[in-house]
């Protein structure tokens, strides 16, 4: 009952009231009563109870997103790009000029940040190339050939000051043209708040043929569509480009779901490629005993077109709210033309 509740949870996600609202969760606490279980099988059947325990484990780590590949970090090789992208916003007492000495990437994506708190500034002079718009700063070592900033369609019921919830760029790398894509979408968490006042109890409720109740789980699940709008135009735009496409930053939604399937029809998770155990990025400063002291939730990603070799993928621990999430790729050179 756990396992599928837990699919469930991941299947539907926020196409659901209830499940928008328990997919936030962190996914371990789905899984709590398998120990219990499993010490009070002990003393009658202890095969049964490590069973019990061992599926509990194993689930968690399924339904977690676990990946087990090599991420450690290497000094990048020519033809590589080492990206590093990050949600500046609550990581003050983190400095980027240690991140960039830790990692020395060649593309900087960061969100919810200033243009002029770097462009004016001499220590970031290894990074020739500096734009912006609105809330994203691009730091880049390779020529931005453009800027343009992706609109969302905005509804009724969500609330955010945000003007653009991507950037996209073109860069010449190596020769080549690639499109890298900065993404924030805003952080529904006023809305997962209001569910937990009653509100999520409206996906199940919703279900039943009662009108009143249908309309209710209608208004809630209508937070989401700018969401789903936003990120299937970025998808199916992109669907037919020959360019190589990075995107990555904050989706603030997990990694599972119909929002993540979208993203998934067409480009690959670098996480599951080549990242190494759940690769949670929020809260980076997580601090209380139901969580581990552990971030529980993927809010951060990176996915790529084919043309792009995944090499590694790894989250770098800072005093932040959001883990930076640093990802090596190659671009394998094009076949000669006869």
């Amino acid at each position: 009952m756990v396992c599928a509740g837990c699919a469930t949870v991941c299947w539907l996600a926020q196409s659901n009231a209830l499940t928008a609202f328990l997919g936030y969760l962190p996914i371990h606490l789905f899984f709590l009563p398998l120990p219990f279980a499993a010490l009070l099988a002990l003393p009658w059947s202890p095969w049964r109870s490590i069973a019990i325990f061992c599926i509990a484990i194993l689930g968690a780590a399924w339904v977690g997103g676990w990946s087990s590949h090599d991420s450690q970090s290497h000094k990048p090789q020519l033809g590589e790009l080492r990206l590093l992208s990050w949600n500046r916003g609550q990581g003050r007492h983190t400095s980027l000029r240690s991140l960039i000495a830790q990692t020395q990437p060649d593309v900087i994506l960061l969100q919810d940040a200033k243009l002029s708190h770097y462009a004016t500034r001499g220590e970031y002079g290894d990074y020739p190339w500096i734009e912006g718009h609105g809330e994203f700063v691009t730091l880049s070592r390779w020529p931005i050939l453009s800027l343009k900033p992706l609109q969302p369609e905005l509804r009724a019921g969500l609330k955010t000051t945000q003007q653009a919830w991507g950037l996209s760029m073109e860069l010449d790398f190596n020769g080549r043209r690639i499109e890298v894509v900065s993404v924030h979408a805003p952080s529904p968490r006023g809305h997962l708040f209001s569910l937990l006042r009653g509100s999520a109890a409206w996906g199940v409720l919703g279900l039943l043929p009662v009108t009143d109740w249908r309309l209710r789980k209608a208004a809630l699940e209508t937070y989401w569509d700018p969401y789903f709008e936003f990120f299937s135009r970025l998808s199916s735009d992109r669907i037919n480009s020959t360019k190589p496409v990075v995107v990555a930053g904050d989706f603030n939604c997990p990694a599972f779901g119909p929002i993540y399937r979208s993203l998934s029809t067409i480009w690959r998770d670098c996480h599951q490629i080549a990242g190494s155990g759940f690769g949670h990025t929020f809260p980076g400063n997580a601090n209380h005993p139901l969580t581990l002291f552990q971030p529980w939730l993927r809010l951060d990603a990176a996915h790529v077109s084919a043309q792009w070799e995944v090499l590694r993928c790894r989250t770098l621990a800072t005093d932040a709210q959001h883990l930076p999430l640093c990802v090596d790729l190659r671009l394998p050179a094009r076949p000669h033309q006869p």
